[in-house]
């Protein structure tokens, strides 16, 4: 906490209420462990860390020649992965469709409820414009000219969705 305090810049009182707010949502708790305390007396510091079923995240991937999804839990760490091998650059239907069925196939596959996912990352291997969501590929992707796949997955998944060029992420 004290550390939370020093780079936030916050008061050591609104800290402590945050983290005690966190802790009860089962956002974060504190670890058996201690800190280190180095040259500090008195109690040493409380570790506190993310749950890491607290919350989960599914990164859709969308190749020239395959549509990939991961589910990782709040830390970050995987557990559920599966690719597709499809020609996608003239297809955007079938591989959108086959993104949300992959999004779907993680949830159920892995029991994790949908209300505990904060949401879908997109990376696509083409221009995104990032006022509007519309891809610009002419020469990369040209059957995507125009497309918004963030909607189109909001849409089929129910989950917020955020874009962003391949290479970029």
């Amino acid at each position: 906490r004290a550390e939370l305090v020093q780079r936030t810049g916050l008061a050591r009182a609104t800290v402590g209420s945050v983290v005690y707010d966190l802790i009860d949502a089962g956002v974060v708790h504190e670890s058996a462990n201690t800190g280190p305390t180095g040259a500090r007396t008195g109690r040493p510091p409380q570790m506190l860390s993310l749950a890491p079923d607290a919350g989960y995240a599914i990164g859709i991937d969308i190749g020239h020649d395959h549509v990939r999804a991961t589910l990782t839990d709040l830390v970050g760490a995987p557990r559920w992965d599966h690719s597709v091998a499809l020609a996608v650059d003239d297809d955007p239907e079938h591989a959108l469709r086959t993104a949300a069925e992959l999004t779907e196939a993680a949830i159920a596959e892995t029991g994790v409820a949908q209300a505990k996912i904060i949401g879908l990352g997109l990376g696509i291997a083409c221009p995104v414009d990032a006022s509007t969501g519309e891809l610009h590929a002419e020469d990369i992707m040209a059957g995507w000219v125009g497309v918004r796949p963030t909607d189109d997955l909001s849409e089929r998944t129910g989950l917020p969705v955020q874009i962003i060029n391949d290479a970029n992420a």
